[in-house]
């Protein structure tokens, strides 16, 4: 009965907390047309907003060590589930790269495009030219950049090998990037947090969500590292802060 009393409160207050951040998102749109940079600092507010209101909801604590990325920095992180981003947005506020199917999802696409979320096609590679001169336009104009180079979600294991491509961005911009590294525990679960936080397999959104929302309660763990400028070589600097993640994860219990 805790279980099902759990989920549905959390899910009743998802829903409301949403709800109430559509007013402004909608107002935002609307007084921001035609200004995209206002609509990109103003959308970036709001996500780090919502995401400080939906986490104490989802009974989800963040511990954060380092210090926080600065403006106009490109910031990189392992990914582990969607629980990444708001973990991240509840940390500071910036902008993200998401898979393009994500514009397309019902509450959460219209809410990501307003906050000025990026996509990608990554079926596409000719979209990487556009995402990387969009990127270098966000971080020259100040504003901060979080995506994560595994391209993919995991079981927490490990940390997979980073993408290239996308650190061409700040090569052109010429800008710091910082490495965050999340780790995640969950008190009080007798089923380990790879199966019940992580999405690494072809389980559907909303069993999942279903899952997550189910945990008596959720501790993520979110370490900044030292900044790295680009050397400007993307590949170099991919591997160089894959091994500064890397060698700050702790692998989740499995």
């Amino acid at each position: 009965m805790a279980r099902y009393w759990r989920i549905t409160y959390k899910l009743l207050g998802a829903v409301v907390a949403t709800a109430v951040a559509a007013v402004p998102v909608i107002f935002v749109v609307v007084a921001t047309a035609g200004h995209p940079a206002a609509r990109a600092r103003v959308g970036a507010h709001m996500s780090h907003l919502w995401a400080r209101v939906l986490l104490p909801l989802f009974a989800v604590r963040v511990h954060r060590t380092g210090r926080l990325p600065v403006d106009g920095t490109m910031v990189v992180a392992n990914h582990l589930s969607y629980l990444d981003i708001l973990c991240l947005a509840s940390c500071y506020s910036g902008l993200f790269l998401s898979k393009a199917e994500v514009a397309g999802w019902p509450a959460i696409g219209v809410l990501a495009r307003a906050a000025g979320t990026l996509f990608i096609d990554r079926d596409q590679s000719r979209d990487t030219g556009r995402v990387n001169s969009e990127l270098a336009a966000w971080l020259r104009a100040g504003l901060r950049i979080t995506w994560f180079p595994e391209a993919a979600t995991s079981r927490g294991a490990t940390v997979a090998a980073f993408k290239s491509s996308l650190f061409q961005a700040a090569v052109l911009a010429e800008v710091p990037c910082i490495p965050a590294t999340l780790s995640v525990t969950t008190p009080g679960s007798p089923d380990p947090p790879a199966r019940t936080v992580c999405w690494w397999e072809a389980t559907p959104f909303p069993s999942h969500f279903i899952r997550l929302l189910a945990l008596p309660r959720v501790e993520v763990t979110v370490h900044f590292g030292e900044a790295v400028m680009p050397p400007g070589d993307r590949k170099h600097l991919a591997r160089e802060l894959h091994a500064r993640v890397l060698a700050a994860f702790v692998p989740v219990a499995q």
